[in-house]
Order: C-alpha cells, then structure tokens, then sequence
C-alpha cells in the first residue's frame, strides 16, 4: 500500500509526463502539476525519464533548467 503523499505525487509525474508530451493541461491540472513540482521536482523527473536536459547551474538539479520548463509550460496556453 502506498502512503497519500506518494499517490499525490505519482499523480502530480503522470501530469508532467502528459505536459512533456504536448498535451495542454487545464487551470486545475497545472496548479496541481505545480504543487507537486514544488513538493516532489515531478517535471525533473519527468524530463530526465525522456533523456533530456542538462545541468541546472542556478538550481543544481540535473535535467532541466526551471526557465526552460517553465517556457514549456506555458507554450500551448
């Protein structure tokens, strides 16, 4: 069984995976992307699955720039 913060989070990379792959997601879909970026780095993950991205001088998070993700994001809305 898997603990509530978990699921959220397993949630929050599924709505990263489909973000990364074009799909526009709606107000409610990226605030709660968003909160589990904060909380779990979901997009990273999502990012580095793909095999893309380079290292986050500003951040220090292998993967994915935030700047980068973030024009992402909002591409397509």
């Amino acid at each position: 069984m898997t603990d509530p913060l978990s699921r959220i989070l397993d949630a929050g990379l599924e709505l990263a995976r489909q973000e990364l792959d074009g799909r526009v997601l709606d107000d409610a879909e990226v605030a709660a992307l968003d909160f589990c970026d904060d909380m779990g780095a979901v997009r990273w993950i999502a990012v580095h699955e793909a095999g893309g991205g380079d290292e986050d001088e500003e951040l220090g998070i292998p993967g994915i720039t935030g700047t980068s993700i973030s024009a992402h994001r909002r591409r397509g809305r």
